[in-house]
């Protein structure tokens, strides 16, 4: 499912997606719920900005809900994506998702900055976990992954993964933002695993060699007098 953004109004202000350094192409949204029967999903195709939607999916009990938060100024721009999934582990298997993926191409370097957390409990042998952040071009050669569990991380088990980390999107090419997080069981235990997380990035134009020196500088300076005072105490 893609998403292509439009004009709309931000601080009373029209603001296209393409306004300043950044110029957000296509924003892909999906949470879904899926067994071996049946596939719900839910998405949202009309953007305004600042852009906020939730996605709830129910298949039975197992279910996934999804909040998406965004909003962008002409040189920056910042994303939340927060969910929370219940898998029931029967019935041939089940997974519960949220997800997509952010086409990105800026007119200036952009340095993206990223965090986030998911807790979860799978309290039976045949379920597993994925969260990850991962930036590739457009011809998806990853540049920056942040990736965690997959379909070899078993249970039971329960945790928190964690991510941080930076990376800079290149001027005049399209840059891929993708997203992850799911939960699924794919035994016949009975049981619910069960996952909730958020992720977080944020992109903005990389300051200039100039205003790095013009930082270092200023920093330098503050560090003398504190030198000189501890030397006359």
């Amino acid at each position: 499912m893609l998403l292509v953004l439009a004009a709309s109004t931000l601080g009373g202000a029209t603001v296209p997606a393409n306004a300043g350094a950044i110029s957000i192409d296509r924003w892909g949204l999906e949470t879904l719920v899926f067994d071996s029967v049946e596939r719900l999903a839910d998405g949202s195709y009309d953007v305004e900005m600042p852009f906020q939607t939730q996605h709830h999916v129910v298949n039975g009990v197992s279910e996934a809900v999804s909040f998406f938060d965004f909003s962008m100024s002409p040189d920056t721009a910042s994303f939340l994506i927060q969910a929370s999934h219940t898998a029931f582990d029967g019935n041939g298997g089940t997974r519960s998702f949220s997800g997509g993926n952010i086409h990105v191409t800026p007119s200036v370097d952009l340095l993206l900055t990223a965090t986030g957390t998911y807790a979860y409990d799978m309290p039976g042998w045949d379920m597993d976990v994925h969260y990850a952040l991962v930036v590739s071009d457009s011809a998806f050669q990853e540049r920056f992954v942040q990736s965690f569990g997959d379909s070899t991380f078993k249970g039971p088990t329960s945790g928190i993964f964690s991510l941080s980390g930076t990376d800079i999107l290149p001027a005049g090419e399209t840059s891929i933002i993708r997203y992850i997080m799911y939960i699924d069981g794919f035994g016949s235990s009975g049981l619910l695993a069960s996952g909730s997380g958020e992720i977080h990035f944020s992109l903005a134009a990389v300051p200039e060699c100039s205003t790095l020196a013009l930082l270092a500088f200023g920093m330098a300076c503050l560090r003398k007098p504190r030198r000189r005072l501890r030397l006359e105490a």
